[in-house]
């Protein structure tokens, strides 16, 4: 098997995003100038909410890729295809969703339950 990268030919808008290496998180570019970007890698023109993510053509959002990672601070930019909704995109893959909505289960937040569950 080869890991050569597939041709992306979907005509699918597209999200950018990234993980900020000062501390993994997970971020969304805004659209706002990416000149803007601060040396720890979020600043304006990145967020933490996928709902702060506007979609751009794939001819687009590779002009903006190409930007984003010559920059240090941020981590495996790349781009998901999602689309326009109401309450901001949703990406088309599952994985994608998780990144940017979270886990799909509820996390108990006391670990004391998840032992206790174990042993039940």
């Amino acid at each position: 098997m080869s890991a050569t990268p597939r041709k992306v030919t979907s005509a699918a808008p597209r999200l950018l995003t990234a993980n900020r290496l000062r501390d993994g998180a997970v971020i969304f570019f805004t659209g706002k100038d990416l000149a803007t970007l601060t040396q720890d890698g979020f600043g304006p023109a990145w967020s933490l909410a996928i709902a702060d993510a506007p979609l751009f053509s794939l001819a687009e959002a590779e002009t903006l890729l190409a930007i984003a990672v010559q920059n240090p601070a941020l981590v495996g930019p790349y781009l998901v295809e999602a689309d326009a909704t109401a309450h901001g995109p949703r990406p088309l893959k599952m994985r994608e969703r998780i990144r940017g909505e979270g886990p799909t289960v509820d996390i108990p937040t006391n670990p004391a339950s998840l032992t206790q569950a174990k042993a039940a």
